[in-house]
Formats: C-alpha cells, sequence, structure tokens
C-alpha cells in the first residue's frame, strides 16, 4: 500500500477527520470568493460557517476522548497547517481592507470562525499538554 492510499484509507476510518478537512477547505474556499466578489456568492457564509465549526466541535471533542481513553493515542495530525491557513487568510483580507477599503469587506462571519478555530485548537494544545503530563 502506497502513501496515498494509507492517508485515503485513514481518512474513510476517521470520518469527522475527513468532514472537517473538506468543510475547512470548503469554508475557506467560500470565504475568500466572498471577500473577492461580494454579493456573488449565492452562498450564505453564515450557513458554511456555522456548519463547518460544528462539524470541528464533534471531531475536537471526539479526538480529545479518545486522547483520554486511550493509554496509547498518538495524534496523527497537525492542526497548525489549518490554523497557519486561516491565519494567512485573515492578514490577506484585513491587509486588502486597509488598502481597497471601498473595494473590500471582511465577510462578518469569518472573524467568528477564526475566534472559534483559534479557541478549538488551543483548547486541544492544552489538552494534549496536560495528558502529557
Amino acid at each position: 500500500m502506497n502513501g496515498l492510499e494509507k492517508i485515503i484509507l485513514n481518512r474513510i476510518k476517521k470520518p469527522w477527520k475527513w468532514l472537517s478537512d473538506i468543510w475547512g477547505i470548503l469554508a475557506m474556499i467560500i470565504f475568500t470568493w466572498d471577500f473577492f466578489q461580494p454579493d456573488k456568492l449565492r452562498v450564505e457564509t453564515t450557513g458554511i460557517a456555522i456548519i463547518y465549526t460544528a462539524i470541528l466541535v464533534i471531531y475536537v471533542s471526539n479526538k480529545e476522548y479518545l486522547r483520554w481513553q486511550k493509554n496509547n493515542f498518538v495524534s496523527q495530525y497537525a492542526g497548525e497547517i489549518f490554523i497557519v491557513l486561516w491565519t494567512v487568510l485573515l492578514f490577506l483580507f484585513v491587509f486588502l481592507t486597509a488598502l481597497f477599503p471601498e473595494k473590500y469587506t471582511v465577510p462578518a462571519t469569518f472573524y467568528t470562525t477564526y475566534i472559534t478555530i483559534l479557541g478549538l485548537f488551543a483548547i486541544s494544545l492544552n489538552s494534549k499538554k496536560l495528558k502529557k503530563n
């Protein structure tokens, strides 16, 4: 079995991780589209943000439950990657909005989504540190 097959098999076995990745990428794409093409998108960013954060909450809580229930639990995923991607997107939005305030506006639900993601990451990171001690 090659590396790609292992990744795909692992995603199938872990549906909440798979769903959170897909919805996370979809949310980033839709927020970006809404930022650069305001009022052109027929999808409400609030709905996408709610679905993504709900799935992420389920994934993180499930992961933390397994971390504390299994003595040999190993976290295989780097949540930092998504944090970096969301942060780069935030900086891009804020920078462009500052340069071109008449042209760009950060979608209101973007800030809420970003803060929620950071909060979940912080909770998970602190839980991981507590478990190691």
